[in-house]
């Protein structure tokens, strides 16, 4: 069910492209800080700006990753060392 509700978004998403890229077929030239980039066409820039910002956010988001990896780790040892009986701490009540 998951594959299909994703196969369901990739399909708006790219119908959505499709028409941005139709609609705005325009060419523009940015100039930021005395340098200008080539002309391309509107949609272009937005799906590079786009990409960008996503690439951001992942290698943003990477840092938190690795610390809950390794909090998810230390605290499976532990358990793991909580559930297993060692012979010291075992004791018996007669």
């Amino acid at each position: 069910m998951l594959r299909v509700i994703s196969y369901f978004w990739l399909v708006i998403v790219l119908v959505i492209g499709l028409l941005l890229a139709i609609n705005n077929p325009t060419l523009i030239s940015l100039s930021f800080a005395g340098f200008s980039t080539p002309e391309l066409p509107i949609f272009l820039w937005l799906i590079f700006f786009l990409l960008i910002g996503v690439i951001i956010g992942v290698l943003g988001s990477v840092p938190a990753r690795i610390r809950h990896r390794r909090t998810v780790k230390l605290l499976n040892e532990r358990l793991t060392r909580l559930q297993t009986p060692e012979s010291e701490d075992v004791v018996e009540l007669t």
